[in-house]
């Protein structure tokens, strides 16, 4: 989920948001961050790489 920044903004609960994403995937991996900055975008970008050398 992406823009984990602005919750606290737009009054989102991110625990809420994280069991409502767990109980929808089936605990498949849910990943919280925010990609405006690298530090945010390197999870995401690193499990992108991870999934194409697969």
């Amino acid at each position: 989920m992406n823009k984990v920044d602005l919750a606290p903004d737009v009054g989102a609960d991110l625990s809420v948001m994280r069991r409502d994403a767990a109980a929808r995937r089936d605990d498949r991996p849910t990943l919280f961050t925010d990609l405006s900055t690298v530090a945010g975008a390197a999870p995401v970008a690193g499990w992108i790489r991870g999934q194409l050398a697969r």
